[in-house]
């Protein structure tokens, strides 16, 4: 009865009576095994998809880079032109818009945690 805390009443018409008292948090429950499995499962998932959002991030980052930089060794001299300057043009379009979304869907993931009752530190790991 380490946190719990009993009193003893004094007699009330000859038969004793007890009042147990419990400290905060007594009452709540343990966890079970299934829930403990379901909490780390949300905990993975939860991860996974901040981990792949963060590579879709890069992923799209380098890509951009690599059109910008064609882009601009095309414009050099204006070697570029025709249906190769447009292709070059559309592809570097594509992936500034690529990066941009890949960037929104990261900055969300947190928001949608929080707002998911998922604790910070979760996330924090991944990032560490």
């Amino acid at each position: 009865m380490n946190r719990l805390l009993a009193v003893l009443v004094a007699l009330s018409v000859g038969s004793p009576i007890a009042v147990v008292v419990f400290a905060p948090g007594e009452l709540r429950a343990e966890p079970t095994p299934a829930r403990i499995r379901a909490e780390e499962r949300s905990k993975f998932e939860w991860q996974q998809r901040y981990r792949l959002a963060i590579a879709r991030e890069r992923s799209a980052g380098v890509e951009y880079e690599r059109a910008s930089m064609a882009w601009k060794r095309g414009m050099r001299r204006h070697r570029l032109r025709g249906d190769r300057r447009v292709k070059a043009r559309e592809r570097l379009q594509d992936a500034e818009a690529q990066l941009h979304a890949a960037a929104s869907d990261l900055e969300s993931i947190p928001e949608d945690a929080r707002r998911a009752g998922v604790p910070p530190g979760w996330l924090r790991e991944v990032e560490g």
